[in-house]
């Protein structure tokens, strides 16, 4: 009957406890902190027989931080090669618009609204330094698109020139030719009539 009791009593306190979600650091505890934090306060308590709730957190955040970068570094190589590969150069716009996107998804895939404000405008900032990288390389790649495509049209110009030319070449020789078969023909003609007196 005192087990019984303890046990009805102990389950009404988790009752009541689990209506409030639980905050570590002002984050509620989600399974997937939980299964972050595991491994660290195992790993914390093997090292230094210590906890420091402070430091495990900030643990967690700067992994769950490294992976958005990671996973939206490895976006923006995917659409910066995309882009590079492309016929045509890319706008500013029409990456910026790729590059938004592919920051959503990572960003809702790894939660980083999870994050603390400062962590955040942190990893913002790497964000916009990675965006920006990308869109470096892009932007060498266009120039060299621009560059091939003028070099292209210069050398269609040259090719139109050199036809030209040629076809006045050749005309020019024609009528030369026919220059010279006319002055042969008149040289016969007036031979035949010093020949003929």
């Amino acid at each position: 009957p005192d087990f019984v009791s303890r046990l009805n009593e102990f389950r009404t306190d988790i009752c009541a406890q689990l209506r409030e979600p639980m905050l570590f650091e002002g984050q509620p505890v989600t399974c997937a902190l939980l299964a972050e934090l595991g491994p660290l306060v195992a790993k914390a308590m093997n090292e230094q027989g210590v906890l420091s709730p402070a430091s495990l957190f900030e643990q967690v955040e700067a992994a769950r931080a490294q992976r958005i970068l990671d996973a939206f570094g490895a976006a923006m190589r995917r659409v910066a090669e995309e882009l590079e590969a492309a016929e045509e150069a890319t706008t500013e716009a029409a990456f910026e618009a790729r590059a938004a996107t592919e920051r959503g998804a990572v960003s809702a895939q790894f939660e980083l609204s999870a994050l603390s404000a400062t962590k955040r405008a942190e990893l913002h900032t790497q964000l916009q330094r990675r965006t920006d990288e990308a869109w470096a390389s892009i932007r060498r790649s266009n120039e060299l698109k621009s560059a091939k495509a003028a070099l292209l049209q210069e050398k269609g110009a040259l090719l139109q020139e050199k036809d030209a030319l040629l076809q006045e070449r050749k005309a020019s020789s024609l009528r030369h030719q026919q220059a010279l078969e006319a002055r042969e023909k008149e040289y016969e003609e007036k031979a035949r009539r010093v020949v003929d007196l």
